[in-house]
């Protein structure tokens, strides 16, 4: 069953994960690090999906935050790949938001895989 809050969860990791790969691709052009600029996104992202599930136990909103580092570290890897290669930052910036939109579109099921696990009581 699709809920309104999990088509809003969706819409809002591929507006980061764009967030990230953008701002990595206009970081490295300008020749800094896009780590600070990662990390905010990252914390901007767990900080809204801490406060929209309506603060959970430690634990597992520990472990959610976590995996959602996972599609904007592969965003933020993918544009600084293709930039070292000599592509356009378009092109990172596409390359890199493809990837990192695929590694989101499984991240919910590494997510509720690591739940199960964490609480115990699995399927």
């Amino acid at each position: 069953m699709v809920t309104t809050a999990g088509v809003m969860w969706a819409v809002l990791l591929v507006v980061g994960v764009w967030a990230a790969s953008a701002l990595t691709v206009r970081a490295l052009t300008a020749r800094r690090p896009p780590w600070f600029a990662l990390l905010v996104v990252w914390a901007g992202l767990a900080v809204i999906g801490y406060f929209a599930s309506g603060r959970p136990k430690p634990a597992s909103s520990a472990l959610v935050a976590a995996t959602l580092a996972l599609p904007i570290a592969v965003a933020g890897l993918a544009a600084r790949a293709q930039l070292r290669a000599g592509h356009s930052s378009e092109r990172a910036t596409g390359v890199a938001f493809a990837l990192g939109t695929l590694v989101a579109a499984v991240t919910p099921l590494i997510q509720l895989y690591l739940l199960c696990a964490l609480a115990g009581d699995c399927l």
